[in-house]
């Protein structure tokens, strides 16, 4: 009997610690607050299909607009959005916008599937930590980074509507920032 009494504390303490462990864990990979409109865009890098490496501060000094979009393949607005996005990027130049494809929580490839939508954007894929740096929570998610390193739009999953409207006229607005 003694043994037994003995071992329920200990157990009560394995318990306890483990939940401990849990909350502190949770609190470790908690979702930053969302960036927004205004704010400094955080910087990150992130290896192309070929292996060299994309700065985003690099890229900002660059262009006037820099349009980062997280996407994956298995979302379905991002499919029907992809293709806007390679319209878009067509209809301006290297020295107005620069646009990225960051794909994210991917189980698939995500080359061919814009292979497949004939989309030829820069792909950088695993953009998890840029994900959560930027808090976004699901796909499609687009952030439009400016001069200054300034955030000019933040739209997370589900806001996204005019995607071309938006970025034209943050392209118009910001067309005397290119080099």
């Amino acid at each position: 009997m003694r043994q037994a009494h003995a071992k329920m504390p200990l157990t009560r303490l394995v318990i306890s610690a483990c939940g401990l462990l849990l909350f502190l864990s949770g609190q470790a990979y908690s979702r930053p607050e969302i960036l927004n409109t205004g704010d400094t865009a955080p910087n990150w890098m992130l290896r192309d299909t070929n292996g060299d490496p994309v700065l985003l501060y690099e890229e900002v000094d660059k262009t006037a607009v820099t349009v980062m979009f997280f996407w994956a393949t298995w979302c379905q607005k991002c499919s029907e959005l992809l293709p806007e996005l390679q319209s878009l990027a067509n209809s301006t130049t290297p020295q107005n916008a620069a646009f990225y494809t960051l794909n994210i929580w991917e189980d698939k490839d995500p080359a061919e599937h814009l292979e497949s939508l004939g989309v030829t954007l820069p792909l950088l894929t695993k953009a998890e930590s840029v994900a959560q740096r930027y808090g976004v929570g699901g796909t499609p998610s687009l952030i439009v980074v400016g001069p200054n390193r300034e955030i000019l739009l933040s739209q997370q999953a589900g806001e996204i509507n005019d995607i071309k409207k938006e970025i034209n006229a943050l392209l118009t607005a910001n067309a005397h920032t290119a080099n």
